[in-house]
């Protein structure tokens, strides 16, 4: 289970954001931003920002069934 705040950088993570711009969104360093990636990384049993980023999304089945 994530927390709030790992939570709240996973969706900027499936938004494409930096790190960096996440820190300066969030008002934390760059360096906590990467502490929580990883830990959501870890949380998620994911191995890139880029299965998060597609774990995350949503699903259309409406438009996949067509």
């Amino acid at each position: 289970m994530l927390s709030q705040r790992q939570l709240e950088v996973a969706r900027r993570i499936s938004k494409g954001m930096t790190n960096f711009q996440t820190a300066c969104e969030l008002g934390l360093t760059e360096n906590t931003v990467k502490l929580y990636v990883s830990q959501i990384l870890r949380l998620t049993l994911t191995n890139s920002r880029m299965q998060l980023a597609l774990a995350m999304a949503p699903v259309d089945w409406n438009e996949i069934e067509q």
